[in-house]
C-alpha cells in the first residue's frame, strides 16, 4: 500500500480488506483444491481495488485517456526537440530572398529608412 494517494484513508482500505477476509473465510470451499491463502489474497486484493475505485473521482476510461494524452504530449515534445536541433529558423532560402532585403541607397523612398517616417509616404527622412 505504498502507492496509495494521500486523500485515501488507509483505515478504509484496511476495513475493506478485513471484510473481504471474513467473506472469503465463509465462502471458501476446500473441495476445489485451491489453497485458502491464494483464495483469500485474490478476494482481499479485489475488495481493496473496489474500494479505491469507489473513492476515485475519475473513471478508469478517464484515467486511460489521461495516460494516452500524456504519452502523446511526451512523444510530440520529443519529436519537436529533435526537429528544433536539426532545422534552422529562418531557413536559409528565406533569409536570402529578395523580399527580405531592404531597398538599396539608389532608390530612396519611405521603405529605405528605419524611422517612423517610413509609414507615411509623404514624409521622407533626410
Amino acid at each position: 500500500m505504498t502507492r496509495v494517494p494521500a486523500h485515501v484513508s488507509r483505515d478504509d482500505l484496511q476495513s475493506a480488506g478485513l471484510t473481504a477476509l471474513v467473506k472469503a473465510a465463509r465462502a471458501y470451499e476446500p473441495d476445489r483444491g485451491v489453497p485458502f491463502t491464494r483464495y483469500a489474497a485474490s478476494r482481499i486484493r479485489g475488495a481493496i481495488l473496489d474500494e479505491l475505485r469507489q473513492v476515485d473521482w475519475a473513471s478508469r476510461s478517464v484515467r486511460r485517456r489521461g495516460r494516452d494524452l500524456d504519452a502523446a504530449r511526451s512523444a510530440l515534445a520529443t519529436a519537436w526537440a529533435g526537429h528544433r536541433r536539426t532545422t534552422r529558423w529562418p531557413p536559409r532560402s528565406a533569409s536570402r530572398s529578395p523580399r527580405s532585403r531592404t531597398t538599396t541607397a539608389t532608390s530612396p523612398g519611405p521603405t529605405s529608412c528605419r524611422c517612423r517616417a517610413r509609414r507615411s509616404p509623404s514624409r521622407r527622412c533626410s
